[in-house]
């Protein structure tokens, strides 16, 4: 049997991302509030299920989308801190509208500056970073990884898997309850995936 089959019957580490379910603040372009998500999203979220691989481990982030997400899923998940969304400091519980009233110098740099975080939070640098090192901690042990985040989190490791400037984090547009698969094999970090919620959104 040629050693190339094996490493990748053996050794590849594929990793399910799933976006949190919309929420009303979602909805609404609220930064940071940590609500539950819409009834609307249960049965999408049933169809993701059935049309999904059984994970070997699954992880979600700790806010209460992820939960109700990862619940419809697969309950058995693990919950890591480092998948959080963005911290966005000041911003957090106001709406787009309001910054762009209130703070629209501030929201242009945080747009354009992944370095810059005019809301006393993260920048994107630092989001992108701890996504990054604990997607290579977790690409290290083959298997079939279900992570449940924010799609801000899943850009953060679009950017680091393909290896692509921080500037182009506004380029993804992940829906609520889209799926990004992405894989590891002898050192490489590939794209396989990206879908749009069951019966769309």
């Amino acid at each position: 049997m040629p050693n190339g089959f094996l490493q990748e019957r053996y050794l590849t580490t594929r990793f399910d991302f799933v976006a949190k379910a919309a929420t009303p603040s979602m909805r609404k372009a609220f930064f940071g509030v940590d609500d539950d998500i819409e009834p609307g999203m249960v049965p999408k979220l049933q169809k993701l299920a059935q049309a999904m691989v059984k994970p070997t481990r699954g992880f979600r982030s700790p806010d209460l989308a992820a939960v109700s997400t990862a619940r419809h899923l697969d309950g058995a998940v693990q919950v890591v801190d480092v998948l959080r969304d963005l911290d966005f400091g000041r911003w957090t519980g106001k709406s787009l509208a309001e910054i762009v009233a209130t703070d629209p110098a501030g929201l242009s740099l945080w747009l354009n500056e992944p370095a810059a975080a005019p809301h006393g939070g993260e920048t994107l640098e630092d989001l992108r970073r701890r996504v990054g090192a604990w997607l290579d901690t977790e690409a290290g042990q083959p298997g079939r990884v279900l992570a449940i985040c924010s799609a801000n989190a899943i850009r953060a490791a679009l950017l680091h898997c393909l290896d692509i400037p921080t500037e182009t984090f506004m380029r993804f547009d992940l829906r609520p309850a889209s799926l990004t698969r992405l894989s590891f094999n002898a050192g490489q970090w590939r794209l396989q995936e990206l879908s749009a919620p069951h019966d769309g959104d």
